[in-house]
């Protein structure tokens, strides 16, 4: 009994003991393991075995074996996590390094500034560019603000650009945002090319004829500016167009300026004198001489006398393409031309009689008409062709040549459509700028002006005996023609006609509305006995024109 009670009290520590001992193998794994991972089986587990003394050791290990495990797991995933943040804190690392320099790079302080050119001598209108240099070169800001000292001497913008505005000094200051500077002392001088910047007319006075080509005194500019303006002091002697162009539209003075509007030229202004003249045209017969009118001995000896500035020449076409002068329509001569068919032993005795000696030019060829003489003098019968030939020899001289409504005849051959296109062909364009073309007919001058719209024409718009047709001057004033005021009467029948001109107050309202349309009014006196001057022709009220004369 003894031993029986022996035995079972001694069972019971045992019992006790492995109690303990469980327990501390327990937390002996618990306690290895992250406080932040508990496995929700084992610790129901290991409540189980704390609650239950009856559990086998199978169990037990059991238990050991899945905690093993777990602590595993714990210790891998506890490892990843301090790997990971390894990592995180290389990467903090990092970027505060790189903030650190970002840091540093913004923070570079600027030191100082200089510019570049210090100085500089510049001329009114010109320019350069103020270059600005940084100490050091990578300074964090480089903000700066641009100065002068005087904006009237010369400006910057914002770019660096300096101007020179007018002559004197002025301080160019350039200053950073933390107050360092930096200064360009600009001295501006007077623009002394610009000073030199003239106009200047080449001739100080012109004088010329009225009804001469219009004309230009030649300017000479000195600069390059092309601003310039025209104008004539008196528009009833000349007027000027937009480039200087004069034309003269009647007989006195005036003075034509050139303005130009441009501060860097020092003479602004240049002016010269035109005198305006009248045209004195010779005419008809040489009286006391043996020189025939329309003859070669005829134009020569006019040519040669300074009263006149010109001839009137009248044209008639022949048969065989040429333009003889004669002022009618036929040669009246000494013989009898059915009985000298050939015309060798014919002198001209006169023009366009009505009788049987009288033969139409038209009908006559240049051969035919060479053979032919004057009767008085012997003088030779001249030709287109021979008066231009002579004109141009006295380049001081002006053609003045009266053409017909047979002027617009077929030509004779196909060379050319009309006579005129012949009559134009025969001038060359330097004789052309000394040709008037004075026509009688108003259906000649459009065809005139189709083929040349420079030329020179007057138009007769008067008869002998001052008669104003006013549909001639309508076509006159239209095409921009010379009006040819024609008085030619002999004598007291002279004087009448002159006073008819005045009488029919056609020399005020006529010249006013001719001159405001830039037209010239040319009074053509044909005078028997004496010279008809300026003077003599203003006493009528006539306003400047030109004056054909008898040769006395």
């Amino acid at each position: 009994m003894l031993d029986s009670k022996s035995n079972k009290t001694s069972s019971l520590p045992s019992i006790i003991i492995m109690v303990l001992i469980l327990s501390v193998i327990g937390y002996l794994i618990f306690s290895n393991t992250d406080n932040t991972y508990i496995n929700n089986n084992t610790n129901n587990e290991e409540t189980n075995n704390t609650n239950d003394n009856n559990n086998n050791q199978d169990n037990n290990s059991n238990q050991n074996n899945n905690s093993n495990n777990n602590q595993n797991n714990n210790n891998n995933q506890n490892n990843n996590s301090n790997n990971n943040g390894n990592n995180n804190n290389q990467n903090n690392n990092s970027n505060n390094n790189q903030n650190n320099n970002n840091n540093q790079n913004t923070n570079i302080e600027l030191k100082s500034i200089s510019v570049s050119p210090s100085s500089k001598e510049i001329k009114v209108g010109e320019s350069f560019t103020l270059t600005v240099n940084y100490n050091p070169s990578n300074a964090s800001n480089k903000k700066l603000t641009l100065k002068t000292s005087n904006k009237n001497v010369a400006t910057i913008d914002k770019n660096g650009i300096v101007v020179g505005v007018k002559e004197g000094t002025a301080t160019i200051t350039v200053t950073s945002s933390n107050g360092k500077t930096a200064t360009c002392t600009v001295k501006v001088l007077a623009n002394q090319s610009s000073e030199k910047y003239e106009i200047k007319y080449n001739k100080k006075t012109v004088t010329k004829i009225v009804g001469e080509r219009p004309f230009k005194n030649t300017l000479t500019n000195t600069g390059k500016s092309t601003n310039i303006t025209y104008s004539s002091s008196n528009n009833k002697v000349a007027i000027v167009d937009k480039d200087g162009t004069v034309k003269l539209v009647g007989v006195g003075k005036t003075t034509i300026t050139a303005t130009i509007n441009d501060k860097n030229y020092k003479t602004k202004k240049a002016s010269y004198e035109v005198v305006a003249n009248f045209n004195h045209i010779a005419y008809s017969e040489i009286r006391n001489s043996n020189k025939k009118i329309n003859s070669i001995e005829h134009i020569k000896y006019v040519v040669q006398n300074k009263k006149f500035n010109s001839l009137k020449v009248d044209v008639q076409p022949t048969k065989d393409g040429y333009l003889v002068l004669c002022h009618d329509a036929g040669f009246t001569l000494n013989c009898d031309i059915k009985k000298n068919k050939d015309l060798s032993n014919c002198k001209i005795i006169s023009y366009n009689k009505n009788d049987k000696n009288t033969i139409p030019i038209k009908n006559l060829t240049k051969s035919q008409i060479k053979k032919l003489k004057y009767a008085n003098g012997n003088n030779t019968v001249a030709f287109l062709d021979d008066y231009v030939k002579i004109m141009n020899q006295h380049k001081d001289k002006l053609l003045y040549i009266t053409v017909r409504a047979n002027i617009l005849n077929k030509y004779a051959n196909n060379k050319y459509k009309t006579y005129l296109d012949y009559f134009l062909a025969s001038l060359d364009s330097d004789t052309k700028k000394r040709t008037i073309i004075n026509c009688t007919a108003s259906n000649v001058i459009p065809e005139i002006r189709k083929r040349d719209k420079n030329i020179m024409v007057a138009h007769v718009v008067s008869d002998a005996s001052g008669n104003i047709n006013p549909s001639h001057v309508d076509t006159a004033l239209k095409y921009n023609c010379i009006l040819a005021l024609y008085v030619f009467r002999g004598g007291k029948k002279q004087q009448e006609a002159l006073n008819t001109f005045i009488g029919n107050g056609w020399n005020k309202k006529l010249v006013d509305k001719a001159l405001s349309k830039g037209v010239p009014v040319y009074t053509a006196i044909i005078s028997e006995k004496k010279f008809v001057t300026g003077n003599n022709l203003g006493q009528y009220g006539l306003s400047g024109a030109h004056i054909i004369t008898w040769l006395d």
